[in-house]
C-alpha cells in the first residue's frame, strides 16, 4: 500500500510543506508525485498483464490434459508401458497438440488476435482440397468448429468389424458414421442415399452443423467407407468436408493421441438409429423436425436409368473401381445372383491403384497420369464412378476431387446393375 498513489501524494505534500522553506530550489514535489504515480500504474498494468497470460496458459493445458480422453490408456501405458498391437509402436498420449500459439508472427492462413498483449494464430479450418494430413487435423483438433467421423467399415468378404474397431480405439472427439445404418431402409440395395430428412436426423445426432469442417477416417487408411461418407455429406450439400489421408495408420504412425476409452453401443448406433426413425415415422407424427439443412445436390450421383439413357452418348465416361478380376468377369461376384462383368463401355480403374501403399492417395501427377491429362480440363464428358455397390467409386471420385473435377457416383453399382437381367453385361474373362 505503502505504492499507492493516494499515499504517495500525501506523503510528497507533507514533505513539501516541511521542507520547502529549507530548500527552495528542491525538485518540484508535485511533479515527483505526478511521475511516481504513472510508474506505479504501468506496475500495476504489468501485473494484470502477467495474470492474463497465466490464465490463457492454464486454460491450454487444462484442455490439453482433459481427463476424459485417453485417460484409460495413459494409466495402462505408465504402468505397463503398453505397445500398440497392430503396429509395434508406443502409444504416444501427450496432448496439447493445438496448443502452438505465435507470438510476434502469424502464419499465413490465420487470423490474429490478441489477448493480454500476446498476440495468438487463429487456424484457419477450411480444407483446401478434400484430403488433409494428419498434421493438418492434429493441430485443429480441439477446434469446436472441427467435427471428426470414424467411417470405418469392411467388404461382406473381409473380416472384421467397423464399431469394434471404434471400441478399440479412436481419434479423440471423433463419432461414428454407419453408411449401413445412415442409409436408405426401403432400397434392397445396401447403404444407398437416404432421404434428405433421414440424413439430417443423423447429422443433427452426430451434432454437425452446416458450418462445421467435418473430417472423416477409417481404420483402413482411406480405401473404403471414408470416401463413401465423405461423396454423401458433400451430395447433401455439407461445404467443408474432408478425408484424412492415410487414415488411422498414419494417425497412429504419427504418434498422435488415441481415445481408448469404453464407447457404448449406444454411442455407435445414434446416429443410425436417429436416420432410421426419420424413415420409419408415421405421417403426422411428433418427431421434430431436423436442423441440418440437407438438400441433395443431383449432380453428384446418377442412378441406373441414367446410365441407360445416356450409354450411346460418346461424352459418357464410366470408370469402374472394381478389380480387373471382377471387371473382366474371371471372378465371381461376392453378393449371389449378381451376374460377373461390367457395364458396356466402362473402362476398369481399380481403387487400389489409386492408393499409395494400400491407404493413402497418390500424388496428384501419378493421378493424372492414371486419369489422363484432360482430368483437371473443362471438358464436356459426363464422367461417372462406380463399383460393386457404391463404396469403392467414392474413392474414385475423391482422387478425381483432389484434380479438380467432379465425377458422379452410380449409388447402385453392380450390385443392381448386374442383378438386373434387363441391364446389358459386357466381359472379357
Amino acid at each position: 500500500s505503502c505504492l499507492d498513489p493516494q499515499v504517495l501524494s500525501a506523503f510528497c505534500c507533507c514533505w513539501r510543506c516541511c521542507f520547502a522553506q529549507v530548500c527552495p530550489y528542491s525538485f518540484p514535489l508535485q511533479t515527483f508525485a505526478s511521475i511516481f504515480s504513472m510508474v506505479h500504474a504501468l506496475v500495476r498494468w504489468s501485473a494484470r498483464a502477467a495474470a492474463l497470460r497465466g490464465a490463457a496458459d492454464a486454460g491450454v493445458k487444462g484442455r490439453a490434459s482433459s481427463p476424459s480422453i485417453c485417460a484409460v490408456a495413459s494409466a495402462r501405458d505408465a504402468k505397463n508401458g503398453t505397445r500398440s498391437a497392430r503396429h509395434g509402436q508406443t502409444r504416444d498420449l501427450k496432448l496439447g497438440l493445438n496448443s502452438r500459439r505465435t507470438l510476434s508472427r502469424v502464419a499465413p492462413g490465420r487470423r490474429a488476435f490478441g489477448i493480454g498483449g500476446r498476440t495468438f494464430a487463429a487456424m484457419n479450418v477450411r480444407p483446401v482440397e478434400p484430403i488433409v494430413s494428419v498434421g493438418w487435423l492434429a493441430e485443429r483438433l480441439d477446434d469446436s468448429r472441427v467435427k471428426v467421423l470414424d467411417a470405418t467399415w469392411y467388404l461382406p468378404n473381409k473380416e472384421g468389424s467397423g464399431k469394434a474397431d471404434f471400441k478399440r480405439c479412436r481419434i479423440p472427439g471423433a463419432r461414428y458414421f454407419d453408411i449401413d445404418s445412415i442409409a436408405d431402409k426401403a432400397s434392397p440395395l445396401p447403404h444407398m442415399l437416404p432421404p434428405e430428412e433421414s440424413f439430417a436426423a443423423a447429422m443433427d445426432e452426430l451434432k454437425i452443423e452446416r458450418s462445421d469442417t467435418v473430417i472423416i477416417y477409417e481404420t483402413n487408411g482411406i480405401a473404403f467407407a471414408a470416401a463413401r461418407a465423405w461423396w454423401m455429406l458433400r451430395s447433401y450439400g455439407h461445404p467443408h468436408v474432408a478425408v484424412l489421408n492415410g487414415g488411422m495408420p498414419a494417425w497412429e504412425g504419427g504418434r498422435y493421441p488415441l481415445d481408448v476409452s469404453q464407447a457404448e453401443d449406444e454411442q455407435l448406433e445414434a446416429a443410425g438409429n436417429a436416420c432410421i426413425q426419420a424413415q420409419n415415422q408415421a405421417p403426422g407424427s411428433n418427431l421434430p423436425k431436423p436442423q441440418y439443412p440437407a438438400q441433395l445436390n443431383r449432380g453428384m450421383v446418377v442412378s441406373k436409368q441414367d446410365i441407360l439413357d445416356a450409354m450411346s452418348d460418346p461424352k459418357l465416361r464410366i470408370m469402374d473401381a472394381r478389380g480387373v478380376a471382377r471387371f473382366s468377369g474371371s471372378e465371381p461376384e461376392i453378393r449371389a445372383g449378381v451376374r460377373s462383368g461390367h457395364i458396356p463401355g466402362s473402362t476398369c480403374v481399380p481403387y487400389a491403384s489409386l492408393l499409395a501403399d494400400g491407404k493413402a492417395l497418390k500424388g496428384d501427377d501419378e493421378l493424372r497420369s492414371i486419369f489422363g491429362e484432360n482430368i483437371s480440363g473443362k471438358a464436356a464428358e459426363k464422367w461417372v464412378a462406380t463399383c460393386g455397390s457404391g463404396v469403392t467409386a467414392c474413392v474414385i471420385a475423391l482422387a478425381c476431387a483432389k484434380l479438380g473435377r467432379d465425377v458422379s457416383v452410380y449409388d447402385g453399382s453392380w450390385t443392381e446393375w448386374g442383378g438386373d437381367a434387363k441391364c446389358p453385361v459386357a466381359s472379357s474373362g
